[in-house]
């Protein structure tokens, strides 16, 4: 009750986007396609009276709705007393996507929240709440998933792994598998959420039964068309599109047919746009022998501008490599220009220590968002990546950005309870790009632990903060890539990995990208010399583009050689790992795990204590690793070696 004695109100508005909607009723209007920011942007008016939620659009209204929340969780003095303030905000990127790598047999690939075994090492198996193998779908947690990805403004969802083949997803277009999504889709949507489909691209043989999947049969071409049909039948205006992944990691695609990637993604685009759809197309691929990787991701996609149909949009991975601990920014965002563009994270920790480490990954993602591809297009001389994935100079109206889900049946989401920042993190990054890794942290765990001490939170906060670089340093340093066992966690095959990744001998490192025709020249000028050059090269990323000596001092790391810094990146990535368990139970007491079930402090204080433990390990493997190449081992802070 305020001052004059009545109750404050909240009151939602709907405010027209045009005279016509004025005169139908804006709130009968589907969902804006394209994705409109304008409309989904809102404004909260907050004074004593009453506090006014506005927007062009319903979800407008529940994204304004939940960020008010947020403040009231955080006990903001303007949400709370109501001064008069006026806060207004839009989304940046068109398309804020999420990526479900669930499979229809249960499973999720690259998921590690779901039931734990040894270790925290998950249960694969039960880890899909979408389709929970033999069970009934809990539909209180699917409400739950979707509230949940709406919270942090979330408009678009893929329901399945891209390996579309394998584990039940050749099915996913059954009709059967169709009419029991419909009410799903339809919850979804009711939260502002699009939804997408991954098929397999050879769905005409297992699902229709044809002889074959080549999109040039007329057949072929005419069961895509009634499928497409089918689906839009079903989902009405929440069916958005198609996302494909082919000819890669033994997924079948044009390519099995004597097409091209572009020519599939066409094909697909020109009968989804029959129903007003679009279909995007994956560009992570592998090549076969010893071809770089990342050159080759370059050469596959760079010719689409201007070949690829209006409603294509090809989503690429942050970098060339595979969502590793840091990699350069890919070339392609500063290429192409003409094409909707999609940019994909991966919140899932595939290769940051599955969910037993402590890495943030808003770090990252917020330093790659900042990065400058460099316009190609006067007077514009300055293009960040977060430009790009906005729609970029000629505001291309499919593009986004995307992060690959680490939500699982954990009764926490996440698995590890401090994953949940990267959930969290990637909706308000990819809300506004530009802001900072670490006032998202600390809104995190103020909003997630509320009434903890603000010792507890400036501790958390920090612990958060420096976790990327702390994992980092305990596996990959100075941008050498790839380092991993086949598992994606231990760190025991850096042998096998120097022919193609690292090229690690007796006397040098490093892949050398900075020579002509190499992948450093496949960025704008302006870039393409920053990388080409050893002296200008940022250091964190000198092993993606050049071989040096072990005896190369690095002019930010104290002039240490590359050798000593890698012994001690190391040594000083596990003493922060270590340090970690020690800040965390110095708050036990002063933190506010009410909202968890269970013991959450023993669960949390368990999962550091591994992750500890698990970084020693891998520090000693590379230790051991560099020992045997080089004959050179750091003995009392120094670096001492031995006639081989």
């Amino acid at each position: 009750v305020n001052a004059t004695g009545t109750a404050p109100a909240l009151l939602l508005q709907l405010q027209p986007s045009s005279p016509d909607d004025a005169i139908s009723g804006a709130a009968e209007r589907s969902l804006a396609w394209p994705p409109s920011p304008a409309d989904e942007g809102y404004s909260i008016h907050l004074n004593t009276l009453h506090t006014v939620i506005s927007s062009r659009s319903p979800q407008g209204v529940l994204y304004g709705a939940f960020e008010l929340l947020r403040r009231l969780r955080r006990e903001d003095p303007g949400a709370l007393a109501g001064g008069g303030e006026v806060v207004r905000s839009a989304p940046s990127a068109p398309l804020r996507h999420w990526d479900l790598w669930d499979n229809l047999d249960g499973s999720v690939e690259r998921g590690y929240a779901g039931p734990w075994q040894h270790r925290f090492d998950v249960a694969a198996a039960r880890s899909s709440v979408v389709y929970p193998l033999g069970q009934q779908r809990d539909e209180q947690r699917a409400h739950d998933l979707a509230r949940l990805l709406a919270s942090v403004g979330i408009n678009g969802i893929g329901w399945s792994n891209v390996n579309a083949c394998d584990h039940g997803n050749q099915h996913l277009l059954s009709s059967r598998n169709i009419a029991s999504m419909r009410a799903l889709v339809a919850l979804f949507y009711s939260y502002g959420i699009h939804s997408f489909l991954t098929p397999c691209f050879d769905s005409p043989q297992i699902v229709g039964g044809l002889f074959t999947s080549n999109p040039q049969v007329p057949e072929v071409k005419a069961w895509w068309a009634k499928k497409i049909e089918e689906v839009a039948g079903a989902f009405g205006d929440a069916f958005r599109g198609l996302v494909f992944k082919g000819n890669t990691e033994g997924q079948p695609g044009p390519g099995s047919h004597g097409m091209s990637q572009l020519q599939g993604a066409n094909f697909f685009a020109e009968l989804l746009e029959e129903v007003g759809a679009i279909c995007i197309w994956r560009a992570f691929s592998h090549p076969e022998g010893g071809v770089d990787q990342a050159l080759y991701q370059f050469q596959r996609f760079e010719n689409w501008d201007g070949e690829a149909r209006w409603n294509v949009a090809l989503k690429i991975k942050n970098g060339p490599y595979d969502f590793q601990v840091r990699e350069p920014v890919h070339s392609l965002f500063g290429h192409l220009s003409n094409t909707s563009l999609i940019l994909e994270f991966q919140a899932a920790q595939e290769y940051f220590g599955h969910a037993k480490h402590l890495v943030a990954l808003p770090s990252q993602w917020s330093s790659y968002l900042g990065f400058d591809l460099s316009s190609r297009f006067p007077p514009y001389n300055v293009q960040t990546l977060a430009q790009v994935a906005s729609g970029g100079i000629g505001r291309m109206p499919f593009s986004g950005i995307a992060a690959v889900s680490n939500i699982g049946t954990s009764r926490n989401w996440t698995g590890h309870v401090f994953s949940a920042v990267n959930t969290y993190g990637f909706g308000r990054l990819a809300w506004t790009p530009t802001t900072p890794a670490a006032d998202i942290m600390r809104e995190w765990v103020e909003v997630t632990f509320p009434r903890s001490s603000s010792y507890a939170v400036s501790v958390l906060t920090r612990m958060l903060q420096r976790s990327w670089e702390v994992y980092e340093n305990y596996t990959s340093s100075l941008g050498w890539g790839f380092a991993c066992a086949a598992n994606h966690y231990d760190l025991d095959d850096m042998d096998r990995r120097r022919h193609t990744d690292h090229r690690a001998s007796a006397t040098h490192i490093g892949y050398p990208r900075n020579a002509g025709g190499g992948y450093a020249s496949t960025y704008n000028a302006k870039v393409a010399a920053r990388f080409q050059s050893i002296e200008q090269c940022p250091e964190e990323l000198l092993l993606s583009f050049h071989q040096v000596p072990y005896t190369h001092r690095l002019r930010t790391k104290n002039n240490s050689t590359v050798l000593e810094w890698i012994y001690r990146s190391h040594m000083s990535g596990v003493n922060a790992a270590e340090g970690f368990v020690t800040d965390w139970l110095a708050i036990e007491g002063h933190v506010d795990l009410g909202s968890y079930p269970g013991d959450a402090f023993v669960d949390i204080t368990t999962r550091l204590e591994i992750g500890a433990s698990d970084a020693a390990a891998f520090a000693k493997s590379i230790r051991e690793y560099f020992e045997t190449l080089t004959g050179c081992g750091l003995r009392d802070g120094r670096l001492q070696c031995h006639a081989q």
